[in-house]
């Protein structure tokens, strides 16, 4: 029963990697970026140059996958943590 289990653990792990970099890639496609929200006809233009330098948005691809796959196991780590501890008290 271990076996199977660890087998189905260890089969799981390159399908939810796929999958992720499948979902991160999908959006990156997506035409504009998440600052193309923010122009207006006074925005300055260096204002949203310097929101993407900040933000990253010039990096490699396989950089902001790591960045964007370690902010969501921050988020859902921190989430599991909170229910946790509203659970327990």
């Amino acid at each position: 029963m271990w076996k199977t289990i660890l087998r189905r653990v260890l089969l799981m792990l390159p399908q939810i990697l796929i999958l992720s970099l499948l979902a991160f890639l999908i959006a990156k496609m997506m035409p504009g970026d998440p600052f193309t929200g923010l122009i207006t006809p006074e925005t300055d233009p260096n204002t949203i140059e310097a929101l993407r330098v900040k933000a990253g948005f010039y990096d490699p691809w396989y950089i902001q996958y790591v960045r964007w796959m370690g902010k969501a196991f921050q988020e859902t780590l921190v989430k599991v943590i909170l229910i946790n501890m509203l659970l327990l008290n």
